[in-house]
């Protein structure tokens, strides 16, 4: 079976999806930004200057926040 590949997002484009879909920054610390959903849904989103969000991350914070990862990239 092939694993499915998933797109390497910047950390701007996922803010931008995650902000579409409710999440709003509340704290920044150093290089991570805090958000919290409308619903109370909280994660943490590394910000770090030419790194991109490694997928195995993408698919965790997809997980944490209870939404599939194709449902998340229509927002960007």
């Amino acid at each position: 079976m092939e694993e499915a590949k998933h797109p390497i997002l910047t950390p701007r484009q996922l803010l931008k999806a995650l902000k579409n879909k409710g999440f709003s920054v509340v704290k920044t610390r150093h290089s991570h930004k805090l958000l919290v959903g409308t619903d109370g849904r909280r994660i943490v989103v590394p910000v770090h200057r030419g790194r991109p969000i490694a997928p195995i991350l993408l698919s965790k914070i997809c997980k944490d926040i209870s939404i599939e990862i194709d449902e998340l990239l229509s927002e960007t």
